[in-house]
């Protein structure tokens, strides 16, 4: 029966079969990266989270946010692997941001200096110099580009 078949199209469909299966490949690279992106954001809220109980209960008590983090007096964990850096506290008069850059070595990261962050009051830019958002949660992904 292939013998029936011209060339060209035991060519063409050799090449499709090569296109398809490298399209598949890359396709669960992608997604696969994506979880681990995924997984190392829920892995810095979960570790942020006694910062932000401790952070609000600051505020609760003097009215205003802590200058920084030192001045809550205790140890926190680590943001994990996905930071580039450690903490990154922010206070305003009643507000306050608590941040990692995100390392331009972890997945998903587009390495132009991208950001997640919680707000306490809950807004975020989008767009204009705070790149592109994503919200997750009650935090922002900040991509920039």
């Amino acid at each position: 029966m292939l013998r029936d078949v011209p060339k060209f199209w035991i060519a063409v469909l050799a090449v499709l079969g090569i296109a398809c299966t490298t399209y598949s490949v890359v396709g669960i690279y992608y997604i696969r990266l994506e979880q681990r992106r995924q997984a190392g954001m829920q892995e810095v809220m979960a570790r942020a989270q006694p910062i932000i109980a401790a952070l609000r209960t600051y505020q609760k008590r003097y009215g205003k946010p802590p200058e920084n983090l030192q001045a809550l007096q205790q140890p926190f964990p680590q943001p994990g692997p996905m930071a580039k850096n450690g903490w990154e506290y922010s206070p305003g008069n009643t507000e306050w941001t608590l941040a990692i850059s995100v390392s331009s070595d972890y997945p998903q990261s587009l390495g132009g200096g991208d950001m997640f962050r919680y707000c306490s009051d809950g807004k975020y830019l989008a767009g204009g110099d705070d790149g592109e958002l994503e919200r997750i949660g009650e935090w922002g992904y900040s991509t920039y580009y």
